[in-house]
């Protein structure tokens, strides 16, 4: 759906801002010649897998959980 260059493209702006305005949208799907829907389309796959990445790397970061059998 999207060229290399495009993907590059939404990316830098996704770090920039993860839920850019309707007019951000339009004014970048104009420029990339493809639909405002596919770049609405984008951003909100984008984030679902910004939130999993998050998620995974909170349980990553979670100290083991030790049984303590002690009285």
């Amino acid at each position: 759906r999207f060229t290399h260059s495009q993907l590059r493209d939404l990316e830098r702006l996704f770090q920039e801002n993860r839920f850019p305005s309707l007019r951000v949208r339009r004014d970048l799907a104009r420029w990339m010649g493809v639909d405002e829907s596919d770049v609405q389309e984008w951003f909100k796959m984008r984030r679902a897998l910004f939130r999993r990445h998050s998620r995974l790397m909170m349980f990553c970061e979670l100290p083991p959980i030790t049984e303590n059998n002690s009285p």
